[in-house]
């Protein structure tokens, strides 16, 4: 086949799986890419195709599970200049799946000049998914025997029996089938409902069952756009009969749902969908019961739903378990977990290695019988295209209490991290409590910290599962105290100042001479490369987060830095962000600064929005950790004197930015506020 009739083969191939995906049948879709790919190869010419037909086939081997393959193609096109920044993304996201941190980061970089906040999102997750791989596992993890080389999904227990989904393999019937004991016996469901469900779930005082019709393909992701499945919910009777499953309504040709799940006494419903009016791509969202009737969709909020897509939730009464593929994880998708205070979602955390792979894990359900739970995952070593996995803690949980040392009150949104490993953070409830997940392997350090208070550390043993933390109260003027100490000199400088005529008969402005003071102080600096010739400071742009990003020139070199900070512990702290952060190179360095006071330093990282939420002000910039706000705006950094301001910028009004603002107070920042940006100075507004 010569290349001009490849080309056009390929493009009708991609043409006419458009138009199956929008016309609703997701098994002529399958069809289509299956072909897409069978044809192309390495057909000669095939890199002289342009870049959308590229990036279709890339496309297709990711929804076929060949992630390899797909980064494959999609190389051919990222290092084109004109390569659209969307293959960049999706190339990063490839790259990521097979644990090239290094080079997605690279990519990711490269798509942040075209979208800041989701560029320096997925940077983040490179740097994070690192030090998860590394941490000590939360769980121990072992596959089913019930995995076939096909896919098996959606696992959850009832009854005493594991019910899931299998597409047709080894099994006579395809659809849903049940485990009963030691996994000896499997045998198809015997339900109310004859095939077509998918993630079937019961409430957990077993009186109803919900479940989707099945949208899904064998062979392909777990994760389908294609609109018209539907939500289903039978009451299940006395005798164990369920009553006529009721169509939810919830359908559209225009949007995609499904994953439902009940709270335990079935007056709520969870479930995720592309609806229009989300946050991003897939969003979880909430109806709740009253008499017959249920109420419209309720979306969980900016805490839960990102720019990306949170699909799967499951709700065990006290915490939501869901996927996401935005939140900073491993992978692709990975699981994730929250509590609810009031009626507001936050406290989101990853559930940890090795649940959470490189690959996509979804629909982790939890067993609180047994004490383990269930997932399905597409990782790497796995038997079919989807396997059936099962995860048993390897952590016991202590409840902490946080309290001000001063009043003995309680201090809620103090966060706690577990060190050494520990990449979850855990905040305190308004009651100043959390409980947090020790390792059983051995003894830990739980370092607890809140804006405006000491750091405490203190030593988690294998015997208590209660502690007691007592913060003391600080002052912001105590670092300050310490910067004007450092100072070695001070210059004076006459500059002439025009003002403005002090007499009606005046004529022309009147010139005098005031004095402005400024002063010769010591600062560090983290230096993270010296290069003979560097004009551009943008593949350092996820840097931008620990201070301001400097390029100081000293007549040799080109040397990158990140600071400033008023004193070397503090510099050090932020150092050791930096090199796990993927520059293990990168050191401490020592420079006298010219300052003048009261003045107000904007960081580089700042862009123009006139809202923007005040998180707080930090004399140690090294203790704000953005993993946890990073998608709910543009981190936005302003110094004043020795004292940084962190904020969140970007909003296009007041509503946006009071939304974030309680977002953001979810996930530890309580004293979170909107300001107006008037030239530098903000306005709170009330």
């Amino acid at each position: 086949m010569n290349k001009v009739l490849l080309t056009a083969f390929i493009c009708l191939t991609i043409i006419s799986l458009n138009a199956q995906t929008s016309g609703h049948n997701p098994d002529a879709a399958m069809s289509s890419c299956a072909q897409t790919i069978s044809i192309h190869g390495d057909a000669p010419g095939a890199s002289d195709l342009d870049q959308h037909t590229i990036a279709s086939i890339a496309r297709c081997h990711v929804q076929m599970l060949d992630n390899l393959q797909a980064a494959r193609w999609f190389e051919k096109i990222a290092d084109l200049p004109e390569c659209n920044p969307d293959y960049l993304l999706e190339y990063g996201q490839c790259l990521k799946s097979l644990k090239l941190y290094g080079k997605a980061k690279f990519y990711f970089q490269k798509y942040a000049q075209s979208d800041p906040v989701t560029g320096n999102q997925f940077m983040q997750s490179c740097d994070i998914a690192k030090l998860m791989l590394q941490s000590e596992p939360m769980f121990a993890v072992s596959t089913l025997k019930a995995n076939t080389p096909y896919a098996e999904y959606a696992p959850v227990m009832a009854g005493g029996k594991l019910i899931f989904n299998s597409w047709p393999s080894t099994r006579q019937t395809p659809g849903m089938h049940t485990i009963i004991g030691d996994e000896a016996s499997i045998q198809p469901f015997k339900g109310e409902v004859e095939g077509g469900m998918s993630h079937l779930r019961f409430s957990g005082d077993g009186k109803y069952v919900t479940y989707a019709s099945n949208g899904f393909v064998n062979g392909q992701r777990l994760y389908s756009e294609t609109p018209g499945t539907e939500i289903y919910l039978a009451e299940i009777m006395s005798s164990g009969k369920w009553s006529k499953a009721e169509s939810m309504t919830l359908s559209s040709d225009v949007y995609a749902l499904g994953y439902p799940s009940l709270s335990a006494n079935g007056m709520e419903m969870y479930f995720a969908s592309t609806m229009p009016g989300g946050k991003g791509g897939w969003d979880i969202y909430v109806i709740n019961r009253n008499g017959d009737k249920w109420s419209t969709p309720e979306n969980l909020g900016a805490s839960i739903n990102t720019p990306g897509n949170e699909i799967s939730p499951f709700f065990t009464g006290d915490i939501l378990y869901f996927s996401s593929d935005w939140h900073i994880g491993i992978g692709g998708f990975d699981v994730f977990e929250s509590t609810q205070s009031g009626n507001k979602w936050g406290n989101v955390r990853a559930v940890g290695y090795p649940v959470n792979s490189p690959k996509d894990d979804i629909d982790f359900t939890w067993d609180a019988t047994q004490g383990c739970a269930y997932f399905s995952s597409n990782r790497i070593g796995g038997v079919g295209s989807y396997d059936l996995y099962k995860a048993v803690p390897q952590y016991n949980e202590v409840q902490i209490n946080v309290m001000n040392k001063e009043n003995m009150s309680p201090l809620d949104n103090a966060s706690l991290s577990i060190t050494p490993g520990g990449s979850m953070a855990y905040f305190t409830d308004a009651n100043g409590k959390a409980t947090v997940n020790q390792p059983a392997s051995g003894e830990r350090e739980i370092v607890v910290k809140k804006d405006g208070y000491k750091e405490q550390k203190i030593k988690l043993g294998l015997v208590s599962n209660s502690y007691q933390v007592y913060l003391d109260p600080v002052v912001e003027t105590v670092a300050k105290t310490s910067v004007i100490q450092k100072e070695k000199e001070t210059k004076v400088e006459s500059k002439p100042v025009v003002t403005a005529p002090t007499s009606k008969a005046s004529e022309k402005p009147v010139q005098k001479t005031v004095t402005v003071q400024t002063r010769m102080q010591e600062m560090y600096f983290i230096q993270i490369a010296a290069l003979a010739r560097q004009s551009s400071l943008e593949p350092y742009s996820g840097l931008r987060m620990y201070g301001d990003l400097i390029l100081y020139d000293d007549g040799t070199y080109s040397k990158v830095r990140v600071g400033s900070f008023p004193t070397e512990p503090e510099a050090k702290l932020v150092l050791a962000r930096v090199k796990s952060g993927g520059y293990p190179d990168a050191f401490v360095v020592k420079q006298s600064v010219e300052t003048t006071p009261q003045k107000t330093i904007k960081s580089s990282l700042v862009h123009s929005s006139e809202y923007k939420v005040r998180l707080g002000t930090y004399a140690k910039v090294g203790s704000f950790d953005p993993s946890h706000v990073m998608h709910l705006g543009e981190i936005e950094s302003y110094r004043k004197d020795d004292l940084t301001i962190m904020l969140l910028g970007g909003y296009t009004d007041l509503t946006a930015a009071k939304e974030a603002r309680d977002a953001a107070a979810t996930q530890g920042f309580a004293d979170a506020y909107v300001v107006m940006d008037k030239g530098g100075v903000f306005e709170r507004v009330r």
